[in-house]
């Protein structure tokens, strides 16, 4: 997840990385997202897999 935070970071202009979950979940509470954030998406039918 470190990954993520390093590349969004110089985009925004300020460190967003949580230092916990609880304050992760803080962090979303605060971000405004679009309505319409990931409706392009294609989610592809769940693939058959023999198990066993």
């Amino acid at each position: 997840m470190s990954n993520i935070f390093k590349e969004c970071e110089p985009l925004r202009g300020e460190s967003a990385k949580a230092a916990s979950w609880q304050e992760f979940f803080k962090l979303a509470d605060r971000t405004e997202i679009p309505p319409d954030f990931m409706v392009d998406r294609a989610d592809l039918p769940e693939q058959e897999r023999n198990l066993f």
